[in-house]
């Protein structure tokens, strides 16, 4: 009887340890899976690291060819502020020399912006995004345009200063 006990009160023991023995391993298992798992992702990090340090190296040395390269091939600037500031002359003395060689009755600005004053003062602007406007042909603008303009005369000669210009 006291075998029987003895047995009876073992089983219940081993049952209950074999339980927590298998919860052991079935943990162990799981550390090892993850430390497998760590281990071949450090090493993934240590090839990345190599990779990248590689390509920083290669760029490195490709940018300093670069530099050389534009060391090499740039104009090197000899003048210096001095020499500049002594050989230009100002905007307001370049107008003052051109317009003492011109003809007193002449404009003081580029014949070209003369042209442009004055073909900006014979244009007629529409607005045809207006009501007004909107519903009215192209065609009837600019018949309607030709007639207003009909009778404008053009100026025999216009003299036009800087100061005219700056103002429109």
């Amino acid at each position: 009887m006291k075998q029987q006990i003895i047995d009876m009160v073992l089983e219940g023991i081993s049952a209950k340890l074999e339980f927590q023995l298998s919860q052991f391993d079935l943990t162990n298992d799981i550390l090892d899976a993850n430390t497998t798992s760590l281990h071949s992702a450090v090493d993934n990090l240590e090839k990345m690291k190599s990779e990248q340090m590689t390509f920083l190296v290669q760029q490195h040395n490709a940018f300093q060819q670069s530099i050389a390269n534009l060391e090499t091939t740039v104009a090197k600037v000899t003048h210096t502020m001095t020499s500049l500031s002594t050989t230009v002359t100002t905007y307001r003395d370049t107008l003052i020399n051109v317009s003492a060689t011109r003809p007193a009755n002449h404009p003081m600005i580029d014949p070209q912006v003369t042209q442009r004053i004055l073909t900006q003062s014979k244009q007629v602007l529409v607005d045809v995004d207006s009501t007004s406007t909107k519903d009215i042909s192209l065609a009837s603008i600019r018949e309607l345009t030709i007639e207003i303009t009909a009778g404008l005369e053009p100026l025999a000669e216009l003299l036009i200063t800087i100061e005219e210009v700056t103002c429109l």
